[in-house]
């Protein structure tokens, strides 16, 4: 049994530091044309694309994959990780907004009006708030993306 969770933990902490053989993170960015390899942001979905034909970056599961923004360390990092709390919280709040929901219209009794109506409440607030922490996290990662490609801005003549 202690062998599955060591084998897990090991398959989970993985992308955390950088595998041996492989450059330091950063390494890659700074020999890199920023036309080839600045990041962008494109919506509809949401995703990280790469260089002037926008080739899309592989996706994580609820959405873009911030690792490389991650890897690049500084402030790139730090916003990623913003990104990453508040995205996961949005998601989570969806969630609960939506589970409200369905209690609501699934329990709607035409006596209790009050109970009724603080369930609809209860769900407006949560989709609020899940919706305003959802522009938060694509705020954040805008600010991770800018911060990713300066340094390439900065030797581009």
């Amino acid at each position: 049994m202690f062998w599955l969770t060591g084998i897990t933990m090991a398959f989970l902490l993985q992308p955390l530091g950088s595998a041996p053989g492989q450059p330091p993170p950063g390494a890659a960015q700074q020999a890199c044309p920023y036309e080839a390899c600045a990041l962008a942001v494109s919506y509809s979905p949401v995703r990280l694309v790469r260089g002037a034909d926008r080739e899309p970056l592989r996706r994580g599961l609820w959405g873009p994959d911030v690792q490389i923004l991650l890897n690049a360390g500084g402030q790139a990092a730090e916003f990623a990780d913003r990104y990453r709390h508040a995205h996961t919280a949005a998601g989570i709040l969806q969630v609960a907004d939506a589970a409200v929901g369905a209690v609501a219209l699934f329990s709607w009794d035409r006596n209790s009006n009050r109970a009724n109506i603080s369930l609809v409440v209860v769900g407006v607030v949560l989709g609020a708030v899940a919706e305003s922490l959802r522009w938060k996290s694509l705020t954040h990662l805008n600010r991770s993306v800018w911060w990713y490609n300066r340094p390439m801005a900065e030797r581009t003549p």
